[in-house]
């Protein structure tokens, strides 16, 4: 009698066990279409970063690429059926959080099957990952591939997607060989104005209209060196906004208002607005300060008080003042710069920025090489920013 029930709980268990070597049954779970419509013609008005995952199920094709970007573990565990596991680490240097060449890049690409004449989708862990998805989407597109991040990561969009237990990719829920969706006509940005390098932040960084944001934990912010850089500290004059901030609870990110709530929450960021004010009109060069914004040797996208070739002023070139959702137009003059510990963070906040319309370039070197410089040159301080006592 005993060896049978142990011979039962052990079928029992093979049972149970069975899913991780198969493949999981598709939730069709949907919003109505009116919603998704609305979120598409959002993406032609506007430059889009992250798309929900009910557009995301809809507007897959056979063609699109998804990609998932969280550590390779959790993917070996279950994922979206068809979805391929990507790394941030195998297209960066050795060592480094900045990106290979270009021609480099696209050549591993190739090898996923991901070039720039397809929809590419990418999640990750959201609340529980690094940001790893802002990271790949703002690497794709610096190299202006058509890439959004899934809203919500892999526990947004598991409900509407087949899933696949194990290592293998898959096979993907049947989908239609082409979609009459406008998604791929959506607004892009140029592919040059999303980095910086040391040099270029190291000349800007004091400029006004500039805001640093550190994107790393607090402790990291105050001098911990947990990932071995070189000195510890942060940049002078960053202020501190932890890129899980702008994720909810739920997984979502931060809703344009809530944004706006957190960027105003720093005195730094509301002196510069007080100062644009001061200086005149927005996104306008005063004639006293002309001589002290003049534009870097760089060929990228315009910064506070630069006037590119082809604009009278120093607006977006999508500057969105119809937009109702929260954030000013003042806020959309200031430019942030993004960093962290290797820009994998601090891309995903580039990310959020951006999609809600807002000029930020990520800084892809970040701590590891900036602490590695020679220190009179690339100063670190543990000095806080005004007003950062205020919050944790």
């Amino acid at each position: 009698m005993k060896s049978d029930f142990v011979i039962r709980k052990m079928v029992l268990g093979c049972f149970l066990l069975f899913p991780v070597f198969c493949t999981g049954l598709e939730r069709n779970t949907r919003r109505d279409e009116s919603s998704n419509t609305e979120e598409l013609k959002a993406m032609q008005e506007r430059e889009t970063w992250f798309i929900s995952p009910e557009l995301a199920a809809d507007i897959r094709t056979e063609d699109t690429i998804l990609l998932d970007a969280r550590h390779y573990a959790l993917y070996s565990v279950s994922h979206i059926s068809g979805a391929s596991s990507i790394s941030w680490k195998e297209f960066a240097r050795e060592n480094s959080g900045l990106l290979l060449q270009s021609d480099e890049l696209k050549r591993k690409l190739k090898e996923y099957g991901i070039d720039a004449n397809g929809l590419i989708l990418v999640y990750g862990g959201s609340k529980n990952g690094w940001g790893e998805e802002g990271r790949i989407t703002w690497m794709l597109r610096t190299l202006g591939y058509p890439a959004y991040v899934v809203d919500g990561g892999f526990e947004g969009l598991h409900p509407l997607l087949k899933v696949t237990y194990g290592p293998l990719e898959g096979q993907p829920d049947s989908l239609p060989t082409t979609h009459d969706s406008p998604a791929l006509d959506a607004i892009f940005q140029r592919a040059d104005s999303l980095t910086v390098t040391k040099d270029e932040l190291n000349e800007l960084r004091n400029r006004p209209g500039i805001i640093l944001i550190d994107s790393r934990k607090k402790e990291e912010y105050l001098g911990a060196t947990p990932y071995g850089e070189s000195r510890g500290g942060h940049i002078p004059g960053a202020v501190h906004i932890y890129y899980q901030d702008l994720i909810r609870e739920d997984g979502r990110i931060l809703s344009a208002s809530e944004l706006a709530e957190l960027l105003l929450s720093r005195e730094a960021i509301r002196a510069a607005l007080k100062n644009q004010k001061l200086d005149g009109a927005p996104g306008k060069r005063s004639a006293k300060n002309s001589s002290a914004h003049e534009s870097p040797s760089d060929k990228r996208g315009a910064l506070p008080g630069e006037i590119s070739k082809d604009r009278k002023d120093v607006l977006p070139e999508r500057h969105p003042k119809h937009r109702k959702d929260g954030l000013s137009d003042e806020l959309r003059n200031l430019v942030f710069i993004t960093y962290c510990t290797g820009g994998v963070r601090s891309a995903f906040v580039t990310a959020v920025l951006r999609h809600y319309g807002l000029q930020a370039r990520n800084y892809p070197g970040s701590m590891w090489e900036w602490s590695a410089q020679p220190k009179v040159e690339f100063p670190l301080t543990l000095e806080l920013a005004p007003g950062e006592m205020q919050y944790e």
